[in-house]
């Protein structure tokens, strides 16, 4: 009975080491250091953004600052990592650097929101940006979905291409709730011709640029996948525009809400060469 109940002991503690953790920035310390405790909720300060034994931790940056010091980064331990979940709350800037990473792309077992920037609370007076550097796909394991979701206050920059899809089952999807993303590069949206992945505008105000090229060599191949990769839920609808070497999509206000705007006197100024759903 003894060793059943040593046994059960031994299960049980093995079991609460492998549950996630979640970290709370709250930049107390003004200093902005990631190793100083004193910038963490109870002390807890993450090692680094990829949690061993596949444990799914959460970091929250939810202070008056972000931290710029002894940055804790991303490392090669393979598959048997996960990504952490990141929630960035606090005003400013900070930056991930995925070259570091397996194959310079966050690793996930199951689908989750990996990143979420903004809090959508203030009327944007609290920006919140977040850069992304040497990631090649949005993510890298097999049958599962990583979800970007961007709010109001948010924009999401990424240095280079957005692999949106990548082979087995992986699947990369931009949330847009107001939020902007940038990226330098294109948008490769089909690794096998398959559009599992997708830019989804879930409110007004939205928008995305990125590049020709990829999967979108021209502005007539943007506009003619507008119900495939980019989609739609605010219920307004989205406006395409040529930028020259870019292109941009933003979600437009829904048609009872345009005729307010013009009814009282308001308008809305169309770039050149833009098109509307």
């Amino acid at each position: 009975m003894k060793r059943k109940l040593r046994t059960l002991c031994l299960v049980l503690s093995a079991a609460s080491l492998a549950q996630a953790a979640v970290y709370t920035w709250n930049g107390s310390a003004n200093d902005g250091d990631w190793a100083n405790a004193a910038n963490w909720d109870g002390g807890l300060v993450p090692a680094s953004l990829t949690a061993a034994n596949a444990a799914e931790d959460t970091v929250i940056f939810s202070g008056a600052n972000m931290p710029t010091l002894n940055l804790a980064g991303f490392t090669a331990a393979g598959y048997s990592a996960d990504t952490a979940t990141m929630i960035f709350n606090s005003g400013g800037t900070f930056t991930l650097d995925f070259s570091t990473s397996q194959n310079s792309a966050p690793i996930m077992s199951e689908s989750r929101t990996l990143l979420t920037v903004g809090d959508g609370v203030g009327g944007g007076t609290e920006d919140v940006v977040v850069n992304i550097n040497g990631m090649l796909d949005l993510l890298r394991h097999t049958s599962s979905t990583a979800t970007y979701l961007v709010k109001s206050d948010g924009t999401l920059n990424f240095a280079g291409d957005i692999g949106l899809y990548d082979d087995d089952n992986k699947d990369g999807v931009l949330q847009l709730d107001g939020g902007t993303i940038v990226a330098t590069g294109n948008i490769d949206a089909r690794f096998n011709g398959i559009a599992e992945s997708y830019v989804e505008f879930l409110s007004e105000g939205g928008s995305l640029t990125a590049a020709y090229g990829g999967s979108y060599a021209d502005f007539a191949a943007v506009q003619a996948d507008e119900f495939g990769n980019f989609v739609d839920t605010n219920g307004g609808g989205l406006q395409f525009t040529d930028n020259g070497g870019t292109f941009t999509v933003t979600a437009v206000p829904e048609p009872a809400t345009l005729g307010l705007i013009v009814a009282f006197g308001g308008g809305i100024l169309f770039v050149r060469r833009s098109f509307q759903i």
